[in-house]
């Protein structure tokens, strides 16, 4: 028996978080699909988008493998959300290897076939139909819809499941944590988990339910309100709500972070703030592509995808999305498009050189110990090269901000 993790042509659609990343490696809710798959004890394949093949191939190349001819072999698709208890559901189907397929909308999102195939054979006749009522990541937000509904029951089967020592009552940690004496906790509406070698500095207050990733770093005086969880090598600081923070994401300074999802490797400078809430207080509209997409959300802040940065004071309207390699100033009325330098006017938008961009991030690498790869400047170059569309038009330089500006003068200070 394989397990084979699916994407399929609507994964596109949760760009620009997915951009950088297989569906199924998103964070929501303390898991990742791919971590709830893993369960199940059986090889794990993937089907990605063409372009993660070769970052797939340096991280997890096992996954690539192709499929024993005559193994029956298990699909999930990878936009399943990461509900612990829900994909559980299938365990007797996985164990009894019996062919099956679960639809969505009229599409398969789960299934079983007797001998190695494809997630497009899930679409052949005659596969018996079983009721797996789950619900697919269909935009960006939905990973802080799910995110803010699941944390709870997921972080308590992460520690029915984990080798954790509970320090106070509903707080767990793992091996090698430094949680300093005057650090406050409050675990009443939901588990507070502490990864390995995760640290917490004096007067910070943590609520549950709250995720602390390995290596993680809670600074001095932050305050994490419920819902917050931090993927390996995090930097938290200033106020933070409901958000998920994807690995080596820092948002290390004072500034308000809500009902938000930041990618891998993004740094959000001191005092970036983001609006959570309209003035009207009524339900949020995304736009993506172009296209308005109503939320029913009324508390929904800034999806940001993997490497994007922000300056010192930027501050961003509900409901935005900044996309991939991005840099950002300022005020962000608008959405973002990826590896662009956005400054507002009297400044003019630019497209950024990939060296330029490629050169920082090895930099950044290099500040985190972290070592950047020939893997991920070929990914980093299939994101820049997919996207080449949002920049038309764009000339490729700095950003200008004229001699004198306001802008100007931030940016020598900054």
């Amino acid at each position: 028996m394989n397990i084979v993790l699916f994407e399929d042509d609507a994964t596109a659609g949760l760009n620009p978080v997915a951009l950088g990343r297989p569906a199924f490696e998103l964070s929501c809710g303390g898991y990742r699909l791919i971590d709830l798959a893993a369960r199940f004890g059986r090889p794990l394949r993937a089907e990605v988008r063409p372009h993660l093949r070769p970052l797939l191939a340096a991280t997890a190349p096992a996954m690539l493998d192709p499929l024993p001819p005559d193994t029956p072999c298990v699909f999930l698709h990878a936009r399943l959300a990461p509900i612990a208890a829900s994909v559980e559901r299938l365990r007797p189907w996985i164990e009894a290897a019996r062919p099956f397929v679960a639809v969505h909308n009229g599409a398969p999102i789960a299934g079983c076939l007797s001998r190695a195939g494809t997630s497009a054979d899930l679409r052949s006749p005659g596969l018996p139909v079983i009721d797996f009522d789950h619900p697919l990541i269909e935009y960006p937000h939905d990973l802080v819809r799910y995110h803010s509904s699941i944390l709870g029951e997921n972080l308590r089967d992460r520690v029915a499941r984990g080798a954790y020592r509970e320090l106070l009552p509903g707080v767990f940690a793992a091996d090698e944590v430094a949680v300093h004496p005057s650090a406050v906790f409050d675990a009443s509406r939901g588990p507070i988990v502490i990864e390995q070698a995760a640290a917490i500095g004096p007067l910070a207050i943590v609520h549950g339910p709250c995720r602390l990733g390995p290596q993680s770093v809670v600074n001095d005086h932050a305050s994490l309100r419920p819902g917050v969880t931090a993927e390996r090598g995090c930097r938290l600081g200033g106020e933070l709500s409901n958000s998920v923070l994807e690995p080596f994401a820092n948002k290390q300074h004072y500034g308000f972070l809500g009902d938000s999802y930041i990618g891998a490797w993004v740094n959000l400078g001191a005092g970036t703030t983001n609006s959570n809430l309209k003035n009207t207080y009524g339900a949020i509209t995304m736009r993506y592509a172009g296209r308005s997409v109503p939320t029913d959300m009324q508390f929904l802040g800034v999806m940001i995808g993997d490497y994007a940065k922000t300056a010192i004071g930027t501050m961003i309207y509900t409901g935005k999305v900044i996309g991939a390699g991005s840099m950002v100033y300022d005020t962000v009325r608008e959405n973002i498009a990826s590896f662009v330098n956005h400054v507002p006017p009297p400044g003019r938008p630019t497209a950024i050189d990939y060296q330029v961009l490629a050169a920082a991030q090895r930099r950044m690498f290099g500040r985190r110990n972290q070592p950047w790869t020939e893997a991920h400047a070929m990914a980093l170059r299939a994101m820049f090269d997919l996207t080449a569309a949002e920049r038309v038009g764009l000339e490729v330089a700095p950003p200008n901000f004229g001699s004198g500006s306001y802008m100007a003068e931030r940016e020598c200070l900054g």
